[in-house]
């Protein structure tokens, strides 16, 4: 469905509410938000990846790359390369 949105549908459950109450814990872990589908329902932002370059070893944390794309919009997360300083070329 795009951006924030993700579209469930059972193809072998004849009820797939009753399948989804039977996992509520772990549909918890993955969604911060849970609704039935509706018509109107529409995406409300889009993610993007965003590489820097050029930042400084002694720059290098989150708080600063917030900092950096505040301008664009807000920081969704870091990757795992970036986090790990794996590589120090680019952040994204």
């Amino acid at each position: 469905m795009g951006a924030d949105k993700v579209f469930v549908r059972s193809l072998s459950a004849p009820d797939t509410v009753s399948f989804i109450d039977g996992a509520k814990e772990f549909i918890s872990l993955v969604f911060s938000n849970w609704v039935r589908w509706d018509k109107g329902v529409e995406p409300t932002h889009r993610g993007a990846w965003v590489r820097l370059y050029g930042i400084p070893v002694h720059a290098w944390n989150v708080e600063f790359f917030k900092l950096c794309v505040l301008n664009c919009g807000s920081f969704l997360r870091a990757d795992s390369y970036t986090v790990e300083k794996v590589k120090l070329d680019y952040v994204r």
